[in-house]
């Protein structure tokens, strides 16, 4: 978890407490920490080795294949890797729920993709009702 996202979840947590104290008018509300969030299923036949960068909502992203350590430039865009470091299986988005957003991969420095994504959102009230809602989305990417 990122600096931002636990100094969010601390702030959330703080915040929920208070509310569920003061009873959220008549309501009880627990403290569950739960951003809006994308998740991009990335599908593929296969990653060449290299360094890959993903850029999306103004935020890049870099890892080298194989490998584990993602770098972001920022605190919304993230990357999930298969369990030995050979692919990206997919693009996360956190504390955000974006209409669209376009998605752009490199490789060594060459454009593979450039695609623009528009997912689907469910809703729920993870925090009780009248708590608040969040919006999860989810949506594939085909990198051939």
């Amino acid at each position: 978890m990122s600096r931002k996202q636990l100094t969010s979840a601390i702030f959330f947590s703080l915040s929920a407490s208070i509310i569920a104290l003061s009873g959220c008018e008549g309501r009880v509300c627990n403290t569950l920490y739960a951003p809006d969030q994308a998740n991009i299923t990335v599908q593929s036949s296969g990653f060449d080795p290299g360094f890959y960068e993903v850029e999306a909502l103004g935020e890049l992203c870099s890892v080298t294949l194989p490998g584990t350590t993602v770098t972001c430039s920022g605190t919304v865009l993230n990357l999930t890797l298969d369990s030995g470091g050979t692919a990206i299986t997919a693009i996360n988005v956190w504390e955000e729920a974006p209409e669209e957003l376009d998605v752009v991969i490199f490789l060594d420095g060459v454009e593979l993709l450039n695609e623009t994504i528009t997912p689907t959102y469910t809703e729920s009230e993870p925090n009780g009702a009248g708590c608040g809602f969040v919006q999860f989305g989810t949506a594939e990417l085909t990198l051939n």
